[in-house]
């Protein structure tokens, strides 16, 4: 137990397995007394950890360039990388969700860069060209997008992440609503560098694939041998595990990352030379190109550089909850050390700002829920959209049997490996659901034909009495991500809305109107 949470341990199996290590400090005898990583900050770091009730740690490392030329680079680990005990050390692995988008686009520039394609590569370069099968559900976004709009995040598609399978990504995308027209504004989007990682394996004639494209353009040549795409690699050294609270709703993070940490952020302030030697990884022009903006950030670390000062800073945890609010604050206070800046209570503004976006209470379920036209045991069986796939909605009610073996095998084992996922009096689905982001989704009755929706993942706990342990487990009640069940004489459908990720929901009176419409088989 910590902080009266029950620490969970959880590795969430993603689009991009990358990990981070740091490596050893280096001072000068003149820098010594200028530690950004000293006593104070140490305090200050082991108290947020405190203050926020982690159950993990955090890894940091800091790299200042003086006015002679010379590096002062600093590592350090507090709190716990595993929930046996181990501590976090300047060596642990940290798994860093959408940094790897930063290795997209740099090994984008590489080909970009590279003379010996025909026709060749420019960040202009129409997707119609260059990926075999890509395409959008706008035939002008489809023929007009270029590798710069992907990774500008304006075709005008949404996050559609319930989407996000282990294949056929750039064939889904072809069926998903956009939510805005093409250019029109920015909508982040994981699809689109999905499909930009494809680039070198459609574009050389090795065929090679993306992970070992960079690994041997860009990790080798910097040195980063710690550095991999391989969750299995990683658990074999030092690996930080993710851990969350019990009770809480921790957000969803996609494993990944960035290289070793110090190397890298040097090697971003040296404009892509490798540090020490000087060689030249990347080109100065890719890398103003794809990071002319100062963070690179993912829900549980921040890589942050300062050209002009010649600083660096990234702060990595495996904290699932509030890993995201803490990496700032001990990154803005960091900063604030190393350039002799005013301190700044970073801690009381953060958490101020958590407390301020807390939701409002959800709807509650009436008392007197209607039913659906169409019967509950009517509803279940196998559904299909062409831009998500299939899946198969199992009724899990003692009243009626599941039907399938499949779904029997859910319905017998669904209080151990989800447990708290299904509420008594309120008929509950529940769908095997293949994809990084999911393990299963849940659909719960609230009136009528409406169905809220949640997005769940079982963890073991290694506790023979709590074997499991699931997260999105929320049984209160909101109008956001809704199912609602549509009956006609083709058959059953579910429409969803509040899914897609756009900053406005759609409704659910056709096929037309949806955000994902779901036909069942």
């Amino acid at each position: 137990m910590h902080s009266q949470s029950l620490i969970i341990r959880w590795a969430i199996s993603a689009l991009f397995y990358i990990t981070i290590a740091f490596p050893t400090s280096v001072w000068g005898q003149e820098d010594r007394t200028t530690a950004v990583l000293n006593s104070e900050t140490d305090a200050f770091i082991n108290e947020i950890l405190s203050s926020w009730g982690s159950p993990g740690g955090v890894g940091v490392a800091v790299v200042r360039k003086n006015q002679q030329g010379n590096w002062a680079v600093e590592t350090k680990g507090y709190g716990l990388a595993t929930a046996n005990g181990s501590r976090v050390t300047e060596n642990t692995l940290f798994a860093i969700g959408s940094n790897s988008k930063l290795f997209t686009a740099l090994a984008t520039g590489l080909l970009i860069n590279n003379k010996t394609l025909s026709p060749r590569l420019d960040w202009t370069s129409k997707m119609a060209s260059v990926i075999p099968g890509w395409g959008l559900k706008d035939p002008f976004a489809t023929k007009q997008a270029s590798i710069i709009d992907l990774m500008s995040h304006r075709t005008g598609l949404p996050r559609h992440e319930f989407s996000y399978k282990w294949s056929d990504d750039i064939k889904r995308a072809n069926f998903l609503r956009p939510s805005a027209e093409f250019r029109d504004t920015y909508q982040y989007s994981n699809i689109m560098y999905m499909i930009l990682s494809h680039l070198p394996t459609s574009l050389l004639p090795s065929k090679i694939p993306f992970t070992r494209y960079v690994k041997e353009h860009i990790f080798e040549p910097l040195g980063l041998t710690s550095t991999t795409y391989s969750y299995d690699v990683a658990k074999q050294r030092h690996l930080a595990e993710g851990m969350a609270r019990q009770g809480n709703d921790p957000l969803k993070d996609p494993f990944g990352g960035t290289p070793r940490a110090a190397t890298w952020l040097q090697m971003l302030l040296l404009n892509g030379a490798k540090p020490g030697s000087g060689t030249q990884v990347i080109s100065p022009d890719i890398i103003q190109k794809v990071s002319a903006g100062v963070n690179v950030v993912a829900r549980q670390a921040v890589v942050s550089r300062l050209p002009f000062d010649g600083l660096g800073v990234a702060v990595l945890t495996n904290d699932q909850d509030y890993g995201n609010y803490m990496h700032n604050i001990i990154k803005f206070r960091l900063i604030d050390e190393a350039l002799g800046l005013e301190k700044i209570d970073w801690n009381a503004r953060i958490k101020a700002l958590v407390q301020y976006n807390i939701p409002d209470l959800a709807t509650p379920r009436p008392a007197k829920a209607t039913l659906p036209s169409v019967g509950f045991t009517s509803l279940a069986g196998t559904y299909s959209n062409p831009g998500y796939g299939e899946f198969e909605l199992c009724y899990v009610s003692e009243k009626y049997p599941a039907q399938t073996p499949s779904c029997q095998s859910l319905a017998s084992n669904v209080s151990t490996i989800l447990p708290g996922a299904v509420s008594p009096g309120i008929p509950t689905f529940i769908a095997h659901w293949d994809a990084p982001w999911t393990g299963y989704i849940r659909l719960q009755h609230f009136n009528g034909n409406l169905f809220n929706i949640s997005s769940l993942r079982s963890y073991p706990t290694n506790n023979a009495s709590e074997p499991f342990w699931a997260s999105g487990i929320q049984n209160t009640f909101d109008t956001d991500s809704l199912a609602e069940a549509v009956a006609s004489d083709g058959g059953v459908s579910f429409a969803l809305s509040g899914i897609w990720g756009a900053d406005y929901n759609l409704g659910r009176e056709s096929r037309d109107d949806a955000e994902v419409w779901f036909d069942k088989r």
